[in-house]
C-alpha cells in the first residue's frame, strides 16, 4: 500500500461543542500551582498541609516548574486520554483531555494523597514524579491500541512496563534523585501503585473522575480531591488506613458509573471493537506499525484514517465503511453490517471462530466486565473491610455482539 498523504484542513476526531464544558476546560488548563491552590482552599486554616505544600514549594519550586514544562512539551501533549468518546451522541466524538492534563492532575492528587497519609516530604515529591510519569509512555489511541498490540502476535510490552524501564534507564531523573536525595526506587513503587504509594492508584482514579465527569454532566463536587486526602491517614501493604470511608465510596460509585457509560455501555464498546479492527487493518497493511503507535501521536494515526475516509489510499468497501461507524455514523452501521446478538460467550466465541476462518470485516464487542474496583481499607480502630461499589446493568451491557459487512451481490 502506498505511503498515505496529510489532508488539509481536515480532522479524523470530531470535538463536539456540547461537550465543551466551561468549568472542565478551566479545570484542563489550570498549571501545578494553580491545582494545588484550589485543593488546599477546602482544607482548615490551621491544618499541616499548608505548611508542608510550602515546604515543597520552597524546596522544589523550581523543579516542579521546570518539571510541568518538560511534560507539556513531551509527546503526552499529543496523547488524548480517551482514543474515541461515545457516551454521547453522535458517537465517535472525543474530549480535549491529553494524558498531559490528565497527568498534571494525577501529580498534583498524589502529592497530596502522599501527605495526608503521613508520608514525608521527600516521598511527596517522589510521588508527584510518579504522577507525571505513570502514562509517560501510553500507545497512541490509548487502551483501544494497546488491548491489541500487548497480545498476539505483537506481545509489545503494556505502557507501564515501558514507563518504569524508561524511568529507570532517565540519567536526568538519577541525578536530580541523588542530588536531593530522594529515591529512584520510591518513584518505581509509586508507578506500581504499592505499600506505602498505594494512594497513587487513588490519585490516577480521582483524576480522570473529575476531568471526565465534568464533559460528561456527572461531575464531582469541587472539594472532592480534599475530602478524599483528609478522609485518609496512611498506606500499609494493600490497605489504606481511613477515618471515613464515605469519600472512598463516592470515588468507587463514580468510577463504576462511569466505566459503564463509557466502557461498558453499548455505544462505548462499539467505538472501541470498530477503531480496534481498524488499528488491526492498518498494521496489516503496513498503513503504521505497533512501533509507530508506541512512537507517534494520535495525530499521526488520526492522518491516515483520514487519508483512508477521503480515498486518497485503496481501502476495501467494509473498511471504508467502517471509518464512517468509527466516527459515529449509526445508519452506516444499520444499513450495511449485520447483526449477530448472543445471550452468553461460548456462543459468541463459537461464532467469531468460524466466521475469522475466512473473512476480516468482522466486528467483535465481547461485554465488558463491570465488577467494581475494590479497595482495602482499615480503620483507625483497627476494623478491615473490603470497599466495592454495585452498579446495575442494561440488557445490552450483558450482550455479544458480532458484525459483518454485508456482502453486495
Amino acid at each position: 500500500m502506498t505511503v498515505l498523504s496529510k489532508s488539509p484542513n481536515q480532522d479524523w476526531v470530531k470535538y463536539e461543542k456540547q461537550n465543551q464544558d466551561k468549568r472542565g476546560l478551566e479545570l484542563l488548563h489550570m498549571n501545578f500551582r494553580e491545582h494545588v491552590d484550589r485543593i488546599l482552599a477546602f482544607a482548615p486554616k490551621d491544618h499541616n498541609i499548608h505548611w508542608q505544600v510550602q515546604q515543597i514549594s520552597d524546596q522544589y519550586g523550581d523543579y516542579l516548574e521546570k518539571r510541568e514544562k518538560t511534560a507539556e512539551n513531551s509527546r503526552l501533549s499529543g496523547l488524548r486520554q480517551h482514543a474515541l468518546k461515545c457516551n454521547r451522541d453522535p458517537v465517535g466524538s472525543v474530549f480535549p483531555i491529553t494524558r498531559f492534563y490528565h497527568s498534571r492532575m494525577v501529580a498534583v492528587n498524589a502529592m497530596f494523597f502522599a501527605l495526608c497519609a503521613g508520608r514525608s516530604i521527600s516521598e511527596a515529591v517522589e510521588s508527584i514524579e510518579g504522577g507525571w510519569r505513570h502514562d509517560c509512555d501510553h500507545p497512541a489511541y490509548c487502551h483501544t491500541a494497546e488491548h491489541l498490540i500487548v497480545n498476539p502476535p505483537y506481545l509489545v510490552d503494556t505502557h507501564d512496563e515501558r514507563s518504569l524501564i524508561s524511568t529507570l534507564n532517565d540519567v536526568e531523573l538519577v541525578k536530580f534523585t541523588l542530588k536531593n536525595n530522594l529515591k529512584l526506587g520510591n518513584i518505581v513503587s509509586t508507578m506500581r501503585e504499592r505499600g506505602r504509594f498505594l494512594t497513587q492508584s487513588v490519585a490516577d482514579t480521582a483524576g480522570y473522575l473529575e476531568h471526565d465527569g465534568q464533559f460528561i454532566g456527572n461531575p464531582v463536587s469541587e472539594d472532592f480531591i480534599w475530602r478524599i486526602a483528609s478522609s485518609l491517614k496512611g498506606a500499609e501493604s494493600s490497605r489504606l488506613v481511613v477515618d471515613d470511608t464515605e469519600a472512598i465510596m463516592e470515588l468507587l460509585q463514580k468510577r463504576a458509573e462511569y466505566f459503564k457509560m463509557c466502557y461498558a455501555s453499548y455505544k462505548g464498546r462499539l467505538c472501541d471493537s470498530a477503531t480496534r479492527l481498524l488499528l488491526r487493518f492498518g498494521i496489516e497493511e503496513k498503513c503504521f506499525t505497533p512501533q509507530d503507535l508506541i512512537l507517534k501521536t494520535d495525530k499521526f494515526i488520526d492522518d491516515r484514517f483520514l487519508a483512508m475516509l477521503n480515498k486518497e489510499c485503496e481501502v476495501p468497501d467494509w473498511v471504508y465503511s467502517l471509518l464512517n461507524v468509527a466516527r459515529g455514523d449509526l445508519q452506516e452501521l444499520s444499513e450495511n453490517w449485520e447483526e449477530h446478538k448472543f445471550d452468553n460467550a461460548r456462543a459468541y466465541e463459537a461464532k467469531r471462530k468460524e466466521l475469522e476462518d475466512w473473512r476480516k470485516d468482522i466486528m467483535a464487542m465481547p461485554t465488558r466486565n463491570l465488577a467494581s474496583k475494590t479497595i482495602k481499607v482499615v480503620s483507625s480502630y483497627g476494623m478491615e473491610r473490603v470497599l466495592k461499589a454495585e452498579i446495575d446493568t442494561d440488557l445490552a451491557d450483558r450482550t455479544w455482539f458480532l458484525y459483518t459487512f454485508k456482502q453486495k451481490s
